[in-house]
């Protein structure tokens, strides 16, 4: 896989377009825009006679990673989950290796991020109703061999309360001892003191170091996501 550079990231070769518009079958491309936001990968707004298209350069993963990852998307949407579903080649390949390049298709999906801060309740209703759905969708995709079957247990390093408080506290007599006063130096020992608060409340709450992983499945964060 070839990472972009920064001369080529903005703009695709007529023969490369040509080529990725053949393999996507695409027809006659009428407009291209690259977008500005992606932190990783290179993407594109791609106006067709056979539709909009966003055209993705993919430079974060592996061929193989890649590969596994679309399918799981695949499998998502077989399944109703409301996820952007690859386009594939005429060949039936979800991925296209062209000028040096790896490239995804996905259909354009209009509208604007939110941040979870601006969710309005019914909002955030819905979205945990589709993260649910998500989850189960990933338990299947294991049932078709798509991601590694569950693990029997997930060990993990869980900070004791104890030693939680101790680093609040800590981290309290700091900001007294080398803070200015500041309205931040305020609200931190504020946020520290609340911290320390409900640690000791819920303490008997602490995950265990090793906890049985059937009930859990798969996150929708153990897929890398590739927008």
């Amino acid at each position: 896989m070839t990472d972009a550079t920064v001369t080529d990231r903005t703009a695709i070769p007529d023969s490369v377009l040509a080529e990725l518009t053949s393999s996507f079958g695409l027809e006659e491309v009428r407009g291209r825009a690259y977008l500005a936001d992606g932190l990783m990968n290179a993407n594109w707004r791609v106006d067709t006679s056979a539709g909009v298209f966003a055209l993705k350069r993919v430079t974060d993963v592996s061929l193989d990673r890649l590969a596994r990852n679309l399918e799981v998307l695949a499998s998502l949407a077989t399944d109703g989950v409301p996820v952007s579903a690859p386009v594939p080649t005429g060949s039936g390949s979800l991925v296209a290796e062209v000028g040096g390049g790896v490239w995804c298709l996905f259909p354009w999906a209009a509208g604007a991020h939110l941040r979870g801060v601006d969710l309005s309740l019914s909002q955030a209703a819905s979205l945990g109703v589709h993260l649910g759905r998500l989850h189960e969708g990933l338990g299947r995709a294991c049932d078709r061999g798509l991601l590694p079957a569950v693990p029997e247990t997930v060990t993990a390093d869980v900070t004791t309360p104890e030693h939680a408080v101790e680093k609040s506290e800590r981290l309290s007599r700091a900001v007294g001892d080398k803070g200015t006063g500041s309205a931040f130096d305020a609200a931190a020992t504020v946020a520290l003191e609340q911290r320390g608060v409900l640690i000791r409340n819920h303490a008997g709450r602490r995950p265990q170091d090793e906890v049985p992983a059937g009930p859990h499945g798969w996150t929708h964060g153990d897929v890398r996501d590739l927008h």
